[in-house]
Order: C-alpha cells, then sequence, then structure tokens
C-alpha cells in the first residue's frame, strides 16, 4: 500500500497541471503532504476569466458579471485543492483494488485536512512537522 501511494504521489505533480508538491510522508495509517496550487485558476481561451467582473454600461457604478463564454469557448482550470486529492486517492484505490483482486474496497477516510500555508515561517513549521511526525509515531494516539 505504501509504495502505491508514494508512486501515486509522485506522479500528481506530472499529470495533474498547476501544482507543484513539496514534503510528504506515508504514515501507518495516514499520509502528509504539502500541495502549492500555482498559475491561474480558470482562464478562458481569449485569456479573461469566466467570474471576472465588468462595468455595465446600462447601470453606471453598478458592477456585474462578465457575460458567460459562448458555448462553442471552453473554460480551462487548474485544479483545485479537492481536485488533487480526489484524483490522488482515486488513482491509489484503483491500483490497491486491482493488486488485490477487489472491486470497491475503501482505503481511505472520507475527507481530508488541509491548512493554507501564509507565509514562510508557517511553511517551515508544517515541513517539519511532516518530516519529523515518523519519529512520534509510537505515541500517536492511534498508534497500533
Amino acid at each position: 500500500m505504501g509504495i502505491v501511494t508514494d508512486e501515486e504521489w509522485c506522479k500528481t505533480e506530472y499529470i495533474r497541471s498547476h501544482i507543484v508538491l513539496h514534503e510528504f510522508v506515508i504514515m501507518p495509517n495516514h499520509v502528509h503532504g504539502i500541495i502549492q496550487l500555482v498559475g491561474a485558476h480558470c482562464m478562458r481561451p481569449n485569456g479573461t476569466h469566466p467570474h471576472e467582473y465588468a462595468d455595465s454600461d446600462e447601470q453606471p457604478g453598478r458592477v456585474q458579471r462578465a457575460p458567460t463564454a459562448p458555448p462553442t469557448s471552453t473554460v480551462r482550470c487548474a485544479p483545485t485543492l479537492r481536485d488533487v486529492v480526489r484524483g490522488f486517492k482515486s488513482s491509489v484505490t484503483k491500483r490497491l483494488n486491482a493488486l488485490s483482486g477487489t472491486s470497491g474496497q475503501r482505503f481511505w477516510q472520507r475527507n481530508y485536512y488541509e491548512h493554507i500555508i501564509r507565509d514562510e515561517d508557517a511553511y517551515r513549521k508544517i515541513a517539519e512537522y511532516i518530516q519529523t511526525n515518523p519519529r512520534c509515531w509510537d505515541t500517536d494516539t492511534y498508534y497500533v
């Protein structure tokens, strides 16, 4: 399970655009990792953002949503954290089910914990926690 999890984590950065992976550790019953979302979140092919606001000529001073893109236009969106985590969990689950000859076996809890890292100091503290977490496993509440 750990090998598959590690392989899928490493592949994540290459198959999902607009992310950079940082520290990561596989614990016996959970994983820790830092995922950095980079670049524009959503862009139309013409370079505009689908959720941009524009001033309306009809009602001066009032801000309204820009018109939606024509049906022939596609909107490219960078993955959200939810997309990345869901894709990662899904690929690990599919591989583990294939290896064990099962179908529909669940390996992950339903949700995940997220924390926005806002500055370099917070990043260093969280990265250190991830790196040192395995040393603390025998004192973990869920240690088996």
